[in-house]
């Protein structure tokens, strides 16, 4: 972020909360991420139209809803992380490190992506270079309707 605000000078944006363009790259950065918690519910959307049982074993309300925006169902290999793990016999949300045991003994667990910060932070500097600053531009959107 430093090196972006060293880089990126600054200049006047029309329809900007803030015109430093480091805030500009980090709020687009932020608001991006979004975007995998949008996947993850339409994924599980879908899976649950296709008559999958992705609940199972899930007693929470709690980690339901939490599981469904944060994850979703997937043979655990690559770079995904494992969000489940046994305790005391019953399924449980686990946002640490999941027993590796637990993940090769199951064919299909609740995982999230690892996606690193800095990819949304990339996103967010083009979107910046076309000269979007999105929290302005939503904002923009929600008076105008009014």
């Amino acid at each position: 972020m430093i090196v972006i605000s060293i880089l990126v000078p600054s200049y006047g944006m029309h329809y900007s909360i803030h015109g430093i363009p480091t805030l500009v790259v980090f709020t687009n950065a932020s608001i991006l991420t979004l975007a995998n918690v949008l996947h993850n519910v339409l994924r599980n959307v879908t899976a649950t139209l296709k008559g999958k049982d992705i609940f199972k074993g899930f007693d929470e309300p709690l980690y339901k809803v939490l599981a469904f925006m944060m994850g979703y169902v997937a043979r655990p290999k690559g770079y995904l992380f494992a969000l489940e793990e046994v305790r005391d016999g019953k399924i449980v949300l686990n946002l640490a490190k999941a027993d590796s045991e637990f993940v090769e003994h199951n064919d299909e667990i609740w995982v999230t992506q690892t996606l690193p910060f800095i990819i949304y932070i990339a996103i967010g500097v083009c979107v910046d270079a076309v000269g979007w600053d999105l929290i302005s531009y939503t904002i923009n959107l929600l008076l105008s309707n009014k």
